[in-house]
């Protein structure tokens, strides 16, 4: 039996050893979720980094949501098999994308947007009534495979090999977005400071003097609502964590509940993991680690760390709740706050 323990008493005796260097702290809604900036030096102009932040925010949707009438995403998707021009920032995260994709033979794709729609998931999305038929599904799953995406340089034209094929960059465009902003606020000499969009973490430098980073709180997935958390650990400067977990999009079909992650080389919404956080260099590998791992789950998730990106740290949960941390997860100075 496992006891989980409030997120309320273990962040308290975090806030408090900090509260004396956290100087400063915003919070607003942009990109559909929250973002949000810590800092912790005294010098900081809290609304300069606020506006800051926003700015490339809104940049991001300008070019990256499947949502916004005139986004350049929503222009490719809407070329057809014809191609079009893309910007730069398109083409780094399209390449970033097929890169995860080609490495995790398929696990992620940039490509999944008709296979969420087809399980009531994205924008006006309906539920089906009943669970989508294996041949439908087979054939959708086709149109996710990275191969569908030819990306030319150095002309910068993207082109969909298939007209049913979607662009969909919700995976880790967070991610990209808090690495612009941790690049920009690098550049203007802040040295302190927590990124925070959406739970696609990032930080500069330390919480505290001598902290050597800012602690960080994993959600419990079985009790979102709750405010439970599995446990801390340190992000040392530079690092960025992000998490890929089934408990906030989900739909109920014929009386089944299905997650928002696909798995694009079934088609189907992924099984067997609650919840995985990833540790990276960068925010924009956590966010797109987080949800290969996700679907790759814990054995073939390690395999593919080992091989393709041994700097980075994961901790799965399973649907059976367990526990499983990657090789070097521990030595992030990994503290559970649960009792067996």
């Amino acid at each position: 039996m496992i006891k989980r323990l409030a997120a309320v008493a273990i962040l308290v005796s975090i806030a408090g050893c900090e509260r004396h260097s956290v100087t400063a702290h915003s919070r607003w809604p942009v990109m559909g979720t929250v973002a949000a900036v810590s800092c912790a030096d005294p010098t900081a102009d809290m609304e300069q980094l606020r506006q800051t932040a926003d700015e490339i925010y809104r940049d991001s949707i300008s070019r990256f949501s499947a949502w916004t009438d005139g986004s350049e995403l929503a222009k490719i998707n809407a070329s057809g098999t014809n191609g079009v021009a893309v910007s730069e920032e398109m083409a780094k995260l399209v390449e970033i994308s097929i890169h995860y994709s080609r490495t995790s033979g398929g696990a992620f794709s940039p490509l999944v947007s008709p296979l969420l729609r087809l399980w009531g998931f994205g924008w006006k999305a309906t539920p089906p009534d009943a669970p989508p038929d294996d041949e439908t599904v087979r054939k959708l799953a086709a149109t996710a495979r990275w191969e569908n995406l030819s990306l030319n340089r150095p002309a910068l034209t993207l082109r969909l090999a298939r007209p049913d094929a979607k662009l969909d960059l919700g995976g880790i465009a967070k991610g990209y977005a808090v690495d612009k902003v941790w690049e920009r606020f690098r550049d203007i000499g802040v040295t302190n400071a927590l990124v925070d969009l959406g739970g696609n973490l990032r930080c500069l430098g330390e919480a505290a003097p001598g902290r050597g980073g800012w602690r960080t709180a994993v959600r419990d997935p079985l009790s979102p609502a709750s405010g439970y958390i599995l446990g801390t650990f340190l992000l040392r400067p530079g690092e960025a964590v992000a998490t890929s977990g089934n408990y906030e999009r989900f739909v109920t079909i014929a009386g089944k509940r299905y997650a928002h992650i696909i798995d694009p080389r079934t088609g189907r919404p992924a099984e067997g993991v609650l919840s995985c956080t990833v540790i990276a260099n960068t925010a924009v590998a956590a966010d797109a680690l987080s949800t290969t791992l996700f679907v790759l789950g814990p054995n073939d998730g390690n395999e593919y760390l080992r091989k393709h990106a041994p700097d980075c740290a994961a901790l799965w949960v399973t649907e059976s709740d367990e526990q499983i941390l990657s090789d070097n997860f521990q030595a992030r100075n990994w503290q559970p706050a649960q009792v067996r």
